[in-house]
C-alpha cells in the first residue's frame, strides 16, 4: 500500500497560516452556545453501512486555508478515497491546534457543545479492510455547517 499512496501528487496550499489566522481560529474556538451534533457512515458497495465509531471527528473553523486544504483535498465532493484519493502537503502545526475533536460513539454518532458561532468544517476517516483484501475501503468525509446563538445544527458525514 505504501507504493500506491506514495504514488499521490501532494498539492501545495498556496495560503498560509500566519499567526493572525490562527489566533482568528482559536477564537472561533472558545466557548459559545450552539450545539453541533451529528453521524458519520459510509455505504459499503453490499449496501450495509460501516459507522465511524471510535473515530476521530474534527471540527475546524472554516479560515481561508482550511477551505483551501478542503477544496484540494475533496474537489467538489465530501468524499476522498483512502487509497486514490487527492493528497496535500502535510499541514502547518498551528493548524491542528486550532481545531476541535473528539471520538464518535459506536454508532457513528457524536455532539459539539458549547459551540460559537460561525462556519465550520466537520470531517473524519472512515476506513475498512475488507476479507481477502489489501487495500482499505473507505476514506475521508466532511461537510460544512454554520450555527448562529444557542442553535444545535445537524451534520450528517456520508460522503455525499
Amino acid at each position: 500500500m505504501a507504493g500506491l499512496t506514495a504514488c499521490v501528487q501532494q498539492q501545495k496550499i498556496e495560503t498560509s497560516f500566519d499567526d493572525a489566522m490562527a489566533a482568528h481560529a482559536k477564537a472561533q474556538l472558545e466557548t459559545g452556545e450552539a450545539t453541533i451534533k451529528g453521524s458519520a457512515f459510509l455505504r459499503k458497495p453490499s449496501g450495509n453501512f460501516a459507522t465511524a465509531g471510535g473515530e476521530w471527528v474534527y471540527l475546524i473553523p472554516a479560515t481561508p486555508y482550511a477551505e483551501e486544504r478542503f477544496r484540494k483535498l475533496f474537489s467538489d465532493g465530501r468524499y476522498n478515497s483512502a487509497v486514490f484519493g487527492n493528497g496535500v502537503a502535510p499541514a502547518d502545526p498551528r493548524y491542528s491546534d486550532a481545531m476541535r475533536k473528539l471520538k464518535a460513539h459506536k454508532d457513528g454518532s457524536f455532539r459539539f457543545e458549547n459551540v460559537k458561532p460561525g462556519r465550520y468544517f466537520v470531517s473524519t476517516t472512515l476506513t475498512w479492510l475488507p476479507k481477502d483484501e489489501y487495500l482499505p475501503h473507505g476514506g475521508a468525509i466532511f461537510d460544512e455547517v454554520t450555527v448562529k446563538g444557542d442553535e444545535t445544527a445537524e451534520v450528517i458525514l456520508s460522503g455525499k
